[in-house]
């Protein structure tokens, strides 16, 4: 390929790089300066629209996307909270549960004191009953005095 042929395919090959982006256009308005700088304007300027496009669309995407994790952080936390709610309300019946268990062995300790404490005195009157029974029968009685 020479020279020339390559001058010709420079100038024609980002006309049609913009007729694809733009569609058909002019093709020589203000000569040849006027023509690339015109091509590059709206190359540029297709190229800042898609950049803007694009960078709206993640902007939105980014939006939803943090809005959706606020949500999430939100239920999180409600969680958390209620988790909290529940072991106080654990705990708090679990000391009640364990005042009620310590009532009650306190009672049951009393009345097994009671019935030790009854056993110990009827066994005490027994044995004294006993011991008086067998006083009798082993000693004699004693005689009168006049």
């Amino acid at each position: 390929m020479n020279a020339a042929s390559q001058k010709v395919i420079d100038r024609i090959e980002p006309l049609i790089i913009v007729q694809r982006i733009n569609g058909p256009t002019e093709m020589f308005p203000g000569g040849e300066k006027g023509r690339r700088r015109k091509m590059t304007e709206k190359v540029t300027e297709k190229m800042h629209e898609k950049i803007n496009e694009t960078l709206n669309q993640t902007k939105t995407v980014f939006a939803e996307w943090k809005k959706l994790a606020d949500e999430q952080w939100k239920r999180w936390d409600g969680l958390v909270e209620e988790m909290a709610r529940y072991q106080k309300q654990g705990v708090q019946h679990l000391g009640s549960a364990i005042d009620e268990m310590a009532k009650t062995m306190k009672g049951s300790l009393e009345h097994a004191n009671q019935m030790a404490e009854e056993l110990r005195k009827a066994t005490a009157d027994a044995s004294k009953r006993a011991r008086e029974a067998l006083d009798s029968v082993i000693t004699p009685p004693k005689p009168p005095t006049a």
